[in-house]
């Protein structure tokens, strides 16, 4: 299954690009064929819980295409994806158990990168074919040096909702070690939120929400994190 899932995935995705990201619904058998790999992936997550064993996206299990988290990156080919594996792990994460948390953040880090990585390549893709206008920093002896300017962006199904209370669950927790990792992963993918969501997330949740408990926190490695 996970061969032809990703051998699938595939072939719709050189058909399809940034702007065309909401037409992947529409492609003959893919709902049906997503629908079979969630069931799959939730049976999996649910088994890594209860077993405690936590595969690592560097491991030869999270780099294989022969499973489903190894699939997922494959996946991630529809940005819209994002939204659906996030919250079917955080769904199943225990906040208040470290290694369920540690696994959780890492993998749903791992696909805001995956996201960012194919976004950058695409507007590579568009500078070099000269549809994106170049930008140039100019010194003060006249010189011009061309530099990249590269704009990350979350798709416009992403549930920031979901996103905010399952941070807030976590920094909730008062365990250091899961508020530490857990801030590190918000700096981690902050640079893919922009405008008014980015503001929210820094000012209202972060600098208003919990300010106080993490500036004051009892840890030093969590206040110093949050002080950063």
């Amino acid at each position: 299954f996970f061969t032809f899932f990703t051998e699938f995935v595939r072939q719709i995705s050189r058909l399809m690009s940034t702007e065309t990201v909401d037409y992947w619904q529409y492609a003959p058998g893919y709902k049906l064929i997503l629908g079979h790999y969630i069931e799959i992936a939730v049976q999996n997550v649910k088994n890594y819980m209860k077993k405690d064993l936590y595969p690592e996206p560097t491991s030869n299990y999270g780099k294989s295409q022969s499973n489903w988290i190894g699939c997922s990156f494959i996946a991630m080919k529809n940005p819209m994806f994002l939204n659906v594996l996030m919250e079917l792990v955080f769904k199943y994460t225990n906040a208040y158990h470290l290694d369920q948390v540690f696994f959780s953040l890492v993998w749903v880090e791992s696909w805001f990168r995956e996201l960012s990585t194919l976004q950058h390549s695409f507007q590579q893709f568009l500078l070099n074919n000269h549809r994106l206008r170049e930008r140039y920093l100019e010194t003060p002896d006249g010189t011009k040096h061309r530099i990249e300017i590269f704009i990350g962006e979350l798709p416009p199904n992403f549930d920031y909702d979901f996103f905010e209370r399952a941070m807030d669950a976590l920094l909730s927790t008062h365990h250091f070690q899961i508020i530490t990792r857990t801030l590190i992963f918000i700096y981690e993918v902050l640079d893919q939120f922009n405008g008014k969501e980015r503001l929210k997330l820094i000012n209202e949740f972060l600098l208003r929400k919990h300010f106080f408990s993490l500036f004051l926190h009892w840890s030093e490695d969590a206040r110093a994190c949050f002080h950063r």
